[in-house]
Order: structure tokens, then sequence, then C-alpha cells
């Protein structure tokens, strides 16, 4: 280290060797056998860069997956209830079939039950239900009847 600092020396004309000298041949001597300690700090600065910008890279990713498997989620659940609205609707509409089918039944018992009240009328429905069409006179079983059709009275006792 001395005979580059002399050297040093010898090449600036200087007559002794001061501290920058000694600093700078020191250094070159060191920079062949070892690192130095810039190079040294360098190479903290770069590890310690590498780690973040892994770290960084990890939670980019690690975002992006989430916010796509949430994205898939809510596409799945917006697919499952448009699916389920149309069921209902189609369960809605059914039930209102069903609720118009019983509502004209129970309107054609109601003319049924109101016709069969009236004795011509019962007597009109006995007849269309053996195959016959009378007409409301021949219905009528208070005032006698004509042929073909006759209502018999039981007497009472």
């Amino acid at each position: 280290m001395c005979d580059k600092a002399l050297h040093y020396a010898m090449l600036s004309q200087a007559q002794e060797v001061d501290g920058k000298l000694a600093t700078q041949a020191s250094q070159d001597i060191l920079s062949f056998q070892a690192p130095s300690l810039q190079s040294q700090q360098q190479q903290v600065k770069k590890s310690a860069f590498r780690p973040a910008v892994l770290t960084l890279l990890l939670a980019s990713v690690g975002v992006g997956f989430t916010a796509m498997s949430a994205w898939q989620q809510m596409h799945r659940v917006e697919v499952e209830n448009s699916q389920l609205a149309e069921q209902r609707q189609q369960q809605l509409e059914a039930n209102q079939a069903i609720s118009q089918k019983v509502q004209a039944q129970d309107n054609q018992l109601n003319a049924l039950i109101e016709r069969s009240r009236s004795p011509m009328g019962a007597m009109q429905s006995l007849y269309a239900l053996w195959g016959y069409q009378a007409s409301i006179v021949d219905s009528d079983c208070q005032n006698g009847t004509q042929a073909p059709f006759h209502c018999y009275r039981a007497m009472p006792l």
C-alpha cells in the first residue's frame, strides 16, 4: 500500500504522501483484493430493492387474482339471481293459470247449483244428463207435462 501511495505522490509531483493519496492508494489496492465499500453498498441497495419489487409483484398478483375471483363470484350470483327470478315468474304464471281454472270451475259449479234450486232447471239438467233436450214447458212438473215427458209424483201418505 505504501508503494502505491509513493507511486501516486511521484505522479502528482508531491514531496510527501498526504491523506488523500493514501486513501486513493488503499482503495485501488483493496479493489483488486476485495469488493470495495461502495460496491457493497450498491449490492445492499440492490438486494434491498429486489425483495421490495418481488413483494410488490406478489401483492399485485394477489390483488388481481382476488379481483378476478370476486368478479366471477358476482357474475355467478347475477346468473343465479336471474334464473331464480325466471323460475319465480314461471311459477307465478302457472299459479295464475291454475287460479283462473279453479275460478272458472267454481263459477260453473255455482251456476249449476243456482240452476238446480229451481224445479224446472233441475228437471232440464236431469233430462240433459239423460241425453234429452227438453224445453221449459216439458220441464214443468207442477203444471203437468206433455208427451214424451211425464213427471211422476209420489203421493204423501
